[in-house]
Formats: C-alpha cells, sequence, structure tokens
C-alpha cells in the first residue's frame, strides 16, 4: 500500500484549520408563505406568527440534543394543557370535530323513526353507512394532537367505529332499532365533547389576549427606556 504524500496531510491539515465554523447552536430556520415562496433565517422570531404556530417550519440546522422550541414533542409526551395557546392547525381540526359531533347528533334526532318501512330503512342504511365513513374520515383529520380536548373526540369516534363493526346486521327492523339505540347513548356525550373544545378555544384566546398585552407593556417600557437614554 502506497503511503500518503506528506502534501496530503498538510492539505487535510490546513481544510481543518481554515473551515468555517458552525455552531451548533446557530439555528436555520425555513418556511413558505401563502405564496409559495421559501423564506430561511436564523431568528425564529422574525417568522410571522401563522407560520410559526402551524408548525410548518423546517429546521434545516440547530443545536444538537436541544429540540427546537417550535417543533412536535416525541411520540409518547404528556398531552398539553388546555389553557395553552392553540395553534391554527389545532384550532382547524376543533372546527372539524365541532362540526362532526352536531351532525352526528342530528343524524339520532332526524332518522330515529325513519327505519320503519321497507324503503325508509333501506335508506336508513345508507345513511348510517355514509355516517361510519364520516366518522373514519374526521378521525384522521383530527387525531395525532395533543390537546386533551381533541384526543377525546378521537377516542369517542373510535369506540364508535368499533361498535358499528361489531354490530353490522342493520338491515332488520329490529336491528335498525337497536343500532339507532345504540346511537343515542353514542351521542349523549356529544354535548360535553363540544362544551370541552368550546372551553380549550375560549382558554386560548384568553392566553393570546394576556400574551398580547404583556408583549405590549413590555414594548411600551423598552420604548420609554429607549427615550430616557436619548436625552
Amino acid at each position: 500500500m502506497r503511503p500518503f504524500a506528506p502534501c496530503v496531510f498538510l492539505g487535510l491539515f490546513l481544510g481543518l484549520i481554515l473551515a468555517p465554523a458552525s455552531p451548533l447552536h446557530a439555528a436555520i430556520f425555513k418556511w413558505t408563505d401563502d405564496k409559495g415562496k421559501v423564506h430561511y433565517t436564523n431568528d425564529k422570531s422574525k417568522i410571522p406568527r401563522k407560520y410559526r404556530d402551524s408548525g410548518e417550519v423546517g429546521k434545516l440546522r440547530g443545536a444538537e440534543g436541544k429540540p427546537d422550541a417550535g417543533s412536535a414533542p416525541a411520540s409518547g409526551s404528556a398531552d398539553r394543557k388546555d389553557d395553552e395557546i392553540l395553534t391554527e392547525a389545532e384550532l382547524s381540526k376543533i372546527e372539524t370535530a365541532r362540526s362532526f359531533l352536531s351532525r352526528e347528533k342530528d343524524f339520532v334526532s332526524q332518522e330515529e323513526t325513519s327505519f320503519h318501512t321497507p324503503t325508509g330503512l333501506r335508506a336508513f342504511g345508507n345513511k348510517y353507512n355514509s355516517l361510519n365513513q364520516d366518522r373514519t374520515s374526521v378521525k384522521k383529520q383530527i387525531e395525532g394532537t395533543r390537546v386533551p380536548s381533541l384526543n377525546e373526540v378521537v377516542s369517542h369516534i373510535e369506540s364508535a367505529l368499533k361498535s358499528a363493526e361489531e354490530n353490522p346486521n342493520w338491515m332488520r327492523k329490529l336491528s335498525a332499532a337497536n343500532t339507532v339505540q345504540r346511537l343515542k347513548q353514542e351521542v349523549a356525550v356529544n354535548g360535553g365533547l363540544i362544551a370541552a373544545l368550546d372551553a380549550a378555544v375560549k382558554k386560548s384566546k384568553e392566553k393570546e389576549k394576556e400574551r398580547e398585552e404583556k408583549e405590549k407593556a413590555e414594548k411600551k417600557k423598552q420604548d420609554g427606556k429607549d427615550k430616557k437614554a436619548g436625552k
């Protein structure tokens, strides 16, 4: 095997010495605005809040072993509290969940006696299948969150889908009647679930207002110091 020439070792040594410093704590963030334009910055505070809160900010480089303050926690971490400020994505999921819970409750009241005729029974079956498809779709849209009230809705939907799978024979009048009775029990909790979602949104708005007022007070205080220092 041929030994490395002295010039090779010299080149490697100079490369290490002259390489630009890149401290581990210097983070670079990437985000895309509504027009599709990509932006880069090393100061996350300069990123508009709606992009920061949406979780769409990517981290190209950052402190090793120190998670990004805006990134999602590792799987298995504890749920957040419902009195924290909600992100735009979380608020959108809450609206989706709330709307679904209202539809699910309306289904029961509207279809409570619709299956009493052969034609009505077939229509009920089709609508019931559509309800379960709606459940599956909504579950996919709202799961994967750390918001407790949203996770309660996900659990509610999972339980309802499991029950529907275990009791598939609705094509008889008695089975349809039992299905409606079971649905009544399932949607009995919808009011409480909606109330919990609304409470989370209310708390979030209150916290947001508190933060804005605090930021204004701090800015006013700093402006006063700057003005006094300029005299």
